[in-house]
């Protein structure tokens, strides 16, 4: 009896061991899916976060690229400000100029005209013997030939130019949009080119040829390609090519205070040739 006890005792005690460790391997497991599905969502989450941090690299290039094309940008306009107000100069000291020479053919004018009348007002003796006088005063009179004072310019009957660029050897750092100068200025017949902006104003209307040409002298695979603007629209494209020079002519119509200039449209290399090598030149053919 005493043995029978001690089997079901044993057999008692080991079904709770066994009992207590099936509730301890079960409590481990759902200990071990709830770690995994923690771990899963983490994962998600980085993946997530990984994803924003991507897109966010991205958008801050894109606002990099954005923000150097504005750059780009305001530089070129600056340019384009500082060029227009060498025009603006330009043209405000000719137009002293012009108005100074009138001012002077006026001065010039009115003396000749207050000497004549000066000389027709001087007393007459109304005499028998004074008539043929007095008849000579009054075709005086109607003869006088009176100036008009104006200030209008006179357009040229010539107007032509050639310009180099006083640079030896290479220019460099060209962009592109960048406006050529031709600062060299061999004549310039009526005053059209602007040497200090690189640009040509029509001072008559009429038909006129523009020649451009370019030069490099550079390592293989190098190029450049200049255009000839009118009015802000392309006339004419030279283009040279590694030790080359290229060259274009075109004949257009103008209008007074038409603009004709020399602009970058692409390079490879942003240089170009000076010197005598790479020039600018107008004439105008016939006025209309």
């Amino acid at each position: 009896m005493t043995m029978l006890l001690y089997c079901i005792l044993l057999t008692l005690i080991q079904t709770s061991v066994f009992c207590h460790e099936i509730a301890s391997i079960e409590a481990l497991v759902t200990r071990i899916d709830a770690l995994e599905k923690a771990a899963e969502r983490q994962k998600n989450h980085i993946q997530s976060q990984e994803e924003t941090i991507k897109l966010l690299r991205i958008n801050d290039e894109q606002q990099g690229r954005t923000l150097f094309q504005q750059q780009r940008r305001i530089e070129e306009l600056e340019q384009t400000v500082k060029v227009q107000q060498k025009i603006i100069n330009d043209v405000i000291s000719r137009a002293k100029n012009a108005e100074s020479q009138v001012e002077t053919a006026d001065a010039a004018s009115d003396a000749v005209i207050k000497a004549n009348l000066e000389t027709v007002a001087k007393p007459v003796d109304v005499s028998e013997t004074n008539m043929s006088q007095i008849s000579g005063v009054e075709q005086i009179r109607k003869s006088l030939n009176f100036p008009r004072k104006s200030s209008t310019r006179q357009t040229p009957e010539t107007v032509a130019f050639h310009a180099t660029i006083d640079v030896q050897n290479h220019v460099t750092q060209l962009t592109q949009g960048q406006t050529i100068v031709f600062n060299s200025v061999h004549f310039n017949v009526g005053g059209g080119y602007h040497s200090s902006a690189g640009l040509f104003i029509a001072p008559s209307a009429g038909i006129y040829m523009f020649s451009l040409s370019v030069m490099l002298n550079t390592g293989t695979g190098s190029w450049i390609s200049l255009e000839l603007i009118k009015n802000g629209a392309v006339l004419a494209e030279a283009y040279a090519f590694q030790y080359d020079q290229g060259s274009v002519t075109v004949a257009t119509q103008l209008k007074i205070g038409d603009e004709v200039f020399v602009k970058v449209h692409a390079s490879n290399i942003g240089m170009l040739y000076g010197e005598t090598l790479t020039s600018f030149m107008g004439a105008l053919l016939m006025h209309l």
